[in-house]
């Protein structure tokens, strides 16, 4: 059986944060892991969710743009 691999340097990819996640924890979470995506080299944007349902907004715009990871 193949499977598909992908690269995920060879990307782009969008990350969603909320905020508000976890208790406002987020941002403490998102520190250690936007350093370990820094530190494999892999391209990200940061999109912030700050309102509620903007989360999902963000993932319907940027799918309509064509980001697909």
């Amino acid at each position: 059986m193949q499977t598909n691999h992908i690269n995920v340097i060879e990307y782009n990819w969008q990350v969603i944060i909320n905020p508000n996640a976890l208790s406002k924890k987020c941002y403490d979470h998102w520190s250690s892991i936007s350093q370990k995506l820094d530190a494999l080299n892999i391209h990200y944007q940061i999109n912030i969710a700050d309102e509620l349902g903007s989360g999902k907004e963000f993932a319907r715009v940027l799918c309509k743009a064509g980001k697909r990871y």
